[in-house]
């Protein structure tokens, strides 16, 4: 029973930072999508198009970032788990309890990347507004 256990929760952990990294890809490619078509539409003179936009970007940013946090609590539950389990059954000292701290801190630095997007994303095309049209 208990390797069956372990098997359920290392095939979790596995599918979440799975399901994780495909979120995380789409929202950066999504950002950069956004970033393209915010700078291609500064020259219009139609200034809604951009407030548009940028919402989207910000209104998706928000949402993956929400669903890569949920992911990361329930990567560090599963983690907890596993290591209850360890320690139930002596073989605790097998596991380097810094692997939990790494990726904790590589989900943070993944939420950092998504959100420079989403900002360079709406920065970009304002300063080229500003600089080209010398107004916003």
């Amino acid at each position: 029973m208990i390797d069956k256990m372990h098997d359920y929760l290392t095939k979790e952990m596995a599918q979440n930072k799975h399901v994780d990294s495909l979120f995380m890809l789409l929202g950066i490619v999504f950002n950069l999508m956004m970033l393209a078509i915010n700078s291609a539409a500064q020259s219009s003179k139609d200034q809604s198009f951009l407030i548009v936009f940028f919402a989207l970007g910000v209104l998706v940013t928000t949402i993956t970032v929400a669903i890569l946090l949920k992911g990361n609590d329930t990567r560090d539950k599963l983690m907890k788990g596993l290591v209850a389990m360890y320690e139930d059954n002596d073989v605790i000292k097998y596991l380097d309890k810094s692997i939990m701290k790494n990726d904790a801190a590589r989900s943070r630095l993944e939420i950092v990347v998504i959100v420079a997007t989403c900002v360079t994303s709406i920065v970009i095309p304002i300063l080229l507004k500003i600089t080209y049209k010398g107004e916003l």
